[in-house]
């Protein structure tokens, strides 16, 4: 059969995430561009779902699932911000940054990885916004890929790697390539979990002269 698939235009946007939302509220997969690469979307508040998105990427439970939000009280409601994480979201988001904070809203232990903090970002891409608001402030946003294989930066290469696992997929063009940054605030110092598109010492710096005022 196969994964319906939706060109995505900027003159369709709303359109389209609308198409996805209403798969992903009746449990159904959607892969979606992002400021970075394609993601897997699932309603991260029922725990059957994000089931089915484990099972499609062969994901091990304890990695969790990074969520994409539709703004920053969205990330707000779901996540305790520190006065640096809520400086750093100022500063690069929407963006390339993931930052994992204490989880605030309780969500299935398969989204948090069973540890109490979840990686939340605002995306610099209207799609992912969009869909993350209809279907309640949040979707999840791992990559689309089989776990441990090179993420998708085209809906051809969902296709080739995950095929029939999705339901819908929202063909936006090639993405950008690069991951996220993803930095830990639940410790202190913070940590670099991934050295992504945001370079790792813009963070630092910007940290720093947090720590100077």
């Amino acid at each position: 059969m196969g994964a319906r698939i939706i060109k995505v235009t900027t003159e369709n946007i709303a359109e389209a995430a609308r198409a996805a939302a209403e798969v992903i509220l009746e449990g159904g997969v959607v892969a979606y561009p992002t400021d970075t690469l394609y993601g897997l979307g699932v309603n991260p508040f029922v725990r059957e779902h994000v089931e089915r998105l484990l099972q499609a990427k062969r994901r091990p439970v304890e990695k969790g699932i990074p969520l994409l939000v539709g703004s920053i009280s969205d990330a707000e409601r779901l996540a305790h911000f520190t006065h640096e994480a809520r400086l750093l979201a100022k500063a690069f988001w929407p963006g390339p940054l993931t930052i994992v904070l204490v989880q605030r809203e309780p969500l299935p232990d398969e989204v948090s990885g069973g540890k109490g903090s979840i990686g939340v970002r605002l995306p610099d891409h209207p799609l992912p916004q969009h869909i993350a608001r209809i279907i309640g402030g949040a979707v999840t946003g791992t990559s689309a890929n089989i776990s441990g294989h090179e993420p998708a930066r085209t809906a051809r290469e969902v296709i080739e790697q995950l095929g029939d696992s999705v339901d819908l997929i929202l063909d936006g063009g090639k993405t950008r390539g690069t991951p996220s940054t993803v930095i830990d605030m639940t410790q202190s110092p913070p940590t670099i979990i991934r050295e992504g598109m945001i370079p790792k010492e813009k963070i630092f710096r910007l940290l720093e002269a947090m720590e100077e005022k």
